[in-house]
């Protein structure tokens, strides 16, 4: 909570509290002590007054989206121009909640919840790759067919421990050799300009 004023910041926990939410919360004051507070614990949402005496709301919300944490973000002010509120909701705010009208402040902390839970489920392909990296690194080391990595300059730079003792290579990564040494003598040609064409972007890989 980012409020200057400590009554109206326990208004603001009385009616949470009141509407039966069990709220752990810290009031800051500073852009220094919001930094602080984010740094230290893992928060669910960020109620700001408009105007602190030592920066505002718009400077709030600038700190958190340069942080990049996903948190939803609900002003709270008694009195202010409707442009302002137009220009901060534009600018990624959540809400803009009138402090003599609290009653809104639950069901719009409530939806601003479930919009950032939408939010990170819609994320979690972001995730899938790095899953995928090790589902593949168990297929590499475990798999029974021969698997080698190779550079454009047709290098081997990696090969899985298959490739090894099927061609009964003994360095681990078949270092020094290029993939061409160990092909398959009927299928060189065809397979040498199969990788060059692919080298030069005339076949696409998906």
């Amino acid at each position: 909570m980012i409020e200057d004023t400590e009554a109206d910041g326990d208004l603001v926990v009385l009616e949470m509290r009141r509407r039966g939410i069990d709220l752990v919360f810290k009031r800051v004051e500073t852009a220094g002590d919001m930094r602080a507070a984010l740094a230290d614990e893992e928060w669910d949402v960020v109620l700001c007054d408009y105007v602190l005496p030592a920066f505002d709301a718009m400077e709030a919300l600038k700190i958190l989206q340069a942080l990049k944490l996903d948190l939803p973000f609900i002003v709270l002010s008694g009195v202010v121009q409707t442009g302002d509120v137009i220009e901060i909701l534009r600018s990624g705010a959540e809400d803009f909640i009138d402090k003599n009208d609290l009653a809104r402040l639950v069901p719009s902390v409530e939806r601003a919840l479930r919009e950032a839970d939408e939010r990170r489920a819609l994320r979690q392909p972001e995730i899938a790759p790095h899953e995928s990296e090790e589902r593949f690194r168990v297929i590499y080391e475990e798999i029974a067919a021969g698997i080698a990595l190779v550079g454009a300059d047709r290098e081997i730079l990696s090969a899985n421990p298959a490739f090894l003792r099927i061609l009964k290579i003994d360095s681990p990564l078949a270092a020094g050799l290029k993939w061409t040494d160990v092909a398959h003598g009927d299928d060189l040609s065809q397979s040498v300009q199969l990788f060059d064409d692919l080298v030069a972007g005339k076949i696409a890989v998906l």
